[in-house]
């Protein structure tokens, strides 16, 4: 079951520890869950002999977590109303690694930051998809929150954002990506987990 919650901030960076807090307490069961994360080698936090996983983003006021509680079983409606948090829950994953990420869509990136972030780190296809005047900075944003997700998802943070070819992806991945609005601000939230097998 993965779990995503989404929470307008002040302070996003604690807004975003908070909610992870909250959710891992709420949806896992898990009590003091800071006393139990650690940090792997290439610095992904981790919850200690848990097959549990989480995912933590932030951009411009929003803070985002996701869950995946490793479990198929509905969640009840208790565990979900009232949760001071906007939520999305769907089935999926066949692990407990999870990857999330969000950004806002700054259509004030020039083209030249475009263009250099695009040489080094999208494929050809997804190069075609940036011609389109139209829909170049949603399309740019959705495929680098997809890159991050992917990255957060494997440990490897940006050091693996030009592995991945969001078009042409590994079957066994799935991502979600979805446009949101939040104080009049237009944002993309993307989430990867392996699929089930």
């Amino acid at each position: 079951m993965l779990i995503l919650g989404i929470r307008v901030a002040d302070d996003e960076h604690i807004a975003g520890r908070e909610l992870r807090n909250e959710m891992l307490t709420r949806f896992c069961g898990i009590e003091d869950p800071e006393s139990h994360i650690d940090i792997a080698d290439k610095g992904k936090p981790y919850l200690k002999d848990m097959n549990i996983g989480f995912s933590v983003s932030h951009s411009h006021g929003i803070a985002i977590c996701c869950v995946n509680t490793g479990s198929s079983t509905p969640l009840s409606t208790e565990n979900i109303l009232p949760f001071d948090s906007d939520l999305f829950i769907w089935d999926g994953g066949s692990d407990f690694e999870i990857g999330a990420d969000i950004e806002f869509i700054n259509d004030a990136v020039s083209e030249a930051t475009i263009e250099r972030i695009s040489r080094r780190c999208y494929s050809s296809d997804e190069k075609k998809l940036l011609t389109d005047n139209e829909s170049r900075f949603l399309n740019f944003f959705r495929m680098w929150t997809m890159k991050e997700s992917f990255g957060k998802l494997k440990g490897s943070g940006l050091a693996s954002v030009s592995l991945l070819d969001t078009e042409n992806s590994p079957k066994e991945l799935e991502f979600h990506s979805h446009k949101v609005s939040f104080n009049g601000k237009d944002f993309i939230i993307s989430v990867c987990f392996n699929k089930d097998s």
